[in-house]
């Protein structure tokens, strides 16, 4: 069960409070300027420089550790680039040498983890050694060893130090993080243990630790500080020098930096970057003070990959092209208040701000002479404990009358909002604009999000989730009811099963999830769960419980290969009948026809209503306040995603566009000519089958298109609303009250909860 539960949602996943405006009659402020707005001097970095592993500075060069792929020249290396001219050179490289060895031998050497740089400007890393030698099995050679290395900024060897050499006890001590002190003591981190050595490189205690290291920092004061797993999340433990140990207290770290995103600062106790900002972090407050916007600089922090701040004040940043094939070094440096234009700013409220609209925000903010995007990210109150407390605090704004010009609609309650009026009829938008064309897209799509007649919201980019059979089995027309699917199931062999690994909780979630609207009317809020409809999908749920306990199954640290081949090829032997699927592209469906084994029907999961069991699930989803004073601006933003520019470069899941759709289309149809898997052959083979991967033909394009024409909804899970479900259903799961009774208990909770939260 909570395999397909993670399905489901992430499926739908996918895809401060004073950052909105309180004005009564809207959210757009008067012209302002925008604070912590840096400039950006990009750095070339020789051509295949990409996947920075780690950065570091010293006076005006940065210092980089990078994998370099071109057609000639393959390997790690670290490069010195000039801040104040000159072009980056390589002054240290690791080649791979498994290239041209003997069959069974395999040997390779990597820089792993940070670089460190010591008060002499020496750069430190750490080097491991890989050697294996399987050509006689009954002596086989393994050998991984780790080597402390120190160059100068030139790049000449100045030292070199086996982790042998301090002892027998450290041979196997993998080095995960490196920093100095102000003292020249090094700090060596593993995921088990931080060992100090003083500046001799002799070791002076070693501090053990449970929990597990993830990254070193030095603080503004000096003290080095370990990034610690905690039972809550990562903390920071201050290492005692007099004590050598931990301090008694740790340190509380903020919940939102991106992975590796800490760097030491001479204004905070450490800087560290996230989706949206860089914050300076205060220890010994916990507060946290924003210093650069990514946005508001005009920067998408989805292609910064490693920061590290300067003592000037500027930073420096990696930031990889928009195919991440290529990297650059941004240079950052603060703008004065004067350099920076007035505009009339736009808020827009996300709790995830994908790389689509996070790309657009900024290409609209340089383009656009009147309006400007700026970006309030409710991830910020998001904790360990509570993944929801974003969506949770951007409700409440909403509902309270804290309201953005500019709404990503994803996880809200839409349809909540459109009966409070809290949102602006995005139809009458496109009929008022003579260069949208509605003729021009899925008008489908528009009028699933529809309610009352009225669009309240725009889904430029969707996804399909669907329940999916073979056509032999379950023949070629979408939709079908319980009655329909159980005949189905009766006619295959003896011992099939309806789904694979959905427990009955799992089934009901399915149903709300692709077939809501045949109970929760979403324009009146009208419940139907007291109905026949919903009793025969209990009973169907507690008789079809397929799941599987995942963690029994596991014995001894490997599954049985035999189980895999078996739970592969479950659907092509007939002896499971239904998978649910994901339809995000037309290469789905070659993928769901060598799941089965040939011709399939994307048949939906059952429905009383005559609807086809599937709905569409919106990678993007942009509504306008009602209250805006500036609707036009918002307009021009939201329109750009209805655009060529945009539609036309859609490539992971559907566009609405018709033309950008067809243009998807004629690519999947396309002959496969590169049948790199096997020897020119037609397939990959696996377990017992051969699946084949080719282009659609005419009827499997037209089976697609007439899937995509066909949906109807948007699927949407009220999780409050399902929780009611699962805890009362679980009275008839468990044989304590009828199938009926449940079903009563449940439409009386439900349609109390909708009214109060209409």
């Amino acid at each position: 069960m909570k395999r397909l539960i993670c399905i489901l949602m992430a499926a739908l996943m996918l895809f401060s409070v004073a950052g909105c405006n309180k004005d009564e009659n809207g959210g757009g402020n008067d012209k302002v300027k925008l604070e912590n707005v840096y400039g950006s001097e990009y750095i070339k970095l020789p051509e295949g420089v990409q996947s920075v592993e780690s950065i570091a500075a010293s006076g005006d060069t940065v210092f980089l550790v990078s994998y370099k792929y071109t057609e000639t020249d393959y390997g790690q290396f670290i490069y010195a680039v000039p801040l104040n001219g000159g072009e980056a050179k390589v002054i240290y490289e690791v080649r791979n040498e498994n290239e041209n060895q003997e069959e069974n031998v395999y040997r390779s050497r990597n820089i792993s983890g940070r670089i460190s740089i010591d008060a002499s400007g020496n750069l430190w890393f750490n080097e491991s050694n890989y050697y294996e030698d399987n050509r006689d099995p009954e002596n086989y050679v393994f050998e991984n060893t780790s080597k402390l290395m120190c160059i100068d900024p030139s790049g000449n060897v100045v030292r070199e130090l086996k982790m042998e050499e301090l002892g027998e006890e450290y041979t196997d001590f993998y080095i995960n993080g490196m920093t100095f002190d102000d003292s020249g003591n090094c700090f060596l981190s593993n995921y088990s243990s931080l060992l100090v050595l003083d500046s001799s490189l002799k070791p002076m205690f070693k501090i053990d630790e449970d929990n597990g290291i993830d990254s070193l920092t030095k603080l503004a004061g000096g003290e080095i500080m370990a990034q610690v797993w905690g039972e809550s999340g990562i903390v920071g433990k201050v290492v005692d020098m007099a004590a050598k140990g931990w301090r008694s207290e740790d340190v509380k770290l903020p919940t939102n930096a991106s992975y590796g995103g800490y760097t030491s600062s001479a204004e905070y106790s450490f800087c560290y970057n996230t989706s949206n900002a860089i914050f300076g972090y205060d220890v010994a407050s916990g507060e946290s003070t924003e210093v650069l916007n990514w946005i508001n600089s005009d920067i998408n922090a989805g292609r910064v990959n490693s920061i590290v701040s300067l003592k000037d004040g500027r930073f420096a940043a990696v930031e990889m092209n928009e195919d991440y094939s290529q990297a650059s070094l941004l240079l950052l440096t603060k703008k004065n208040p004067e350099d920076i234009v007035e505009k009339t700013i736009l808020n827009l409220a996300s709790v995830y701000l994908n790389d689509n609209l996070r790309n657009y925000v900024i290409k609209f903010n340089k383009s656009n002479d009147e309006y400007r995007v700026q970006v309030v990210d409710y991830s910020k109150y998001n904790t360990e404990d509570d993944y929801m407390a974003s969506y949770n605090q951007l409700n409440y704004d909403i509902i309270s009358g804290n309201i953005p010009d500019i709404i990503s609609l994803s996880n809200l309650p839409y349809g909540n909002y459109v009966a409070k009026g809290l949102l602006v009829d995005i139809n009458k938008l496109i009929d008022e604009d003579e260069t949208v064309n509605r003729a021009d897209y899925l008008e489908n799509v528009f009028k699933a999000a529809e309610i009352n007649g009225g669009l309240y919201e725009l889904i430029p980019v969707f996804y399909a989730n669907t329940v999916v059979g073979k056509t032999a089995n379950v023949g070629d027309k979408m939709g079908w009811t319980l009655d329909e699917l159980e005949a189905r199931l009766r006619a295959m062999p003896e011992g099939a099963q309806a789904f694979s690994d959905m427990g009955k909780s799992a089934i009901l979630q399915a149903s709300m999830i692709m077939n809501m609207g045949q109970f929760v009317d979403q324009a009146t809020g009208k419940c139907s769960f007291n109905t026949d409809a919903f009793i025969k999908l209990l009973e169907f749920a507690n008789a079809n419980d397929s799941a599987l306990d995942w963690e029994t199954m596991n014995q001894g640290g490997e599954y049985d290969q035999q189980f895999w081949t078996d739970y592969e090829n479950q659907y092509r032997e007939d002896r499971t009948m239904l998978s649910v699927q994901y339809v995000g592209n037309f290469g789905s469906y070659r993928n769901m026809t060598n799941t089965f084994g040939g011709e399939v029907t994307l048949i939906g999961f059952p429905c009383e209503n005559g609807g086809i069991g599937a709905g569409l699930a919106a990678e993007l989803e942009l509504g306008i306040s009602s209250k805006t004073k500036h609707q036009d601006g918002c307009w021009q933003f939201l329109k750009y995603f209805l655009s060529d520019d945009f539609q036309d470069n859609v490539s992971y899941n559907f566009p609405i566009s018709k033309k950008a759709l067809q243009k998807q289309l004629d690519k999947a149809m396309e002959p496969v000519t590169d049948r790199w898997w096997e020897d020119g052959g037609v397939g990959i083979v696996d377990g017992r089958y051969t699946y084949e991967y080719s282009e659609l033909s005419q009827e499997e394009a037209d089976k697609m298109m007439r899937f995509i024409e066909s949906l109807d909804q948007v699927m949407r899970l009220d999780e409050k609303l399902f929780a009611i479900i699962e805890e009362e259903s679980g009275a008839f799961f468990a044989g304590q009250r009828s199938a009926k009774e449940v079903a009563d208990v449940i439409q009386s909770r439900a349609q109390v909860y909708i009214n109060e939260n209409r």
